[in-house]
């Protein structure tokens, strides 16, 4: 039997297959009322003040700018042991013709730019890239943040009912 591919563009973060949460389908068929409604009842981007608003794209920048700089420090650290294996390999104390260790090296000092590029694309789509098209990626995380302390005041509402 063959198996449909599942378009997530417009899959919310919790009904996501990546999702690993133990959240009750009871809680998703809520927040499913929420996202169906014209209005969702979390703060929209717009409606936030200016200074705000400002402080989030910075912050947001940074931490964008963090997470390609540790990527690309990675892929870097590993390329300059590949080269200094490689040189070792070449000048060093154990000259060798081992045609092996050249090539284990060579891809030492190549494959992490692979790796890099992936987790660079990643990163990226993190960052730039909504569920929803027609939101940001900042307007889905507040509604996701606004969604997720309305589960957490339902979670508490519902244990001191049942105590």
């Amino acid at each position: 039997m063959l198996k449909r591919k599942q378009n997530n563009k417009n899959v919310p973060w919790y009904r996501q297959p990546d999702y690993k949460g133990n959240m009750k389908e009871s809680h998703k068929r809520k927040l499913d009322a929420f996202r169906e409604q014209d209005n969702h009842p979390s703060t929209r981007y717009d409606d936030i003040p200016e200074d705000v608003q400002r402080y989030i794209c910075n912050l947001e920048i940074q931490l964008y700018h963090y997470k390609q700089r540790q990527a690309f420090n990675g892929a870097a650290v590993f390329s300059v042991a590949g080269i200094c294996i490689l040189g070792l390999l070449y000048f060093g104390f154990n000259n060798s013709s081992d045609m092996l260790r050249y090539f284990l090296a060579g891809s030492l000092i190549i494959f992490p730019w692979f790796i890099y590029a992936s987790k660079s694309k990643n990163i990226s789509k993190e960052f730039f890239s909504s569920n929803d098209p027609s939101l940001s990626n900042t307007e889905e995380k507040i509604r996701e943040e606004w969604e997720l302390n309305h589960l957490s005041s339902l979670m508490k509402h519902e244990k001191d009912n049942s105590n």
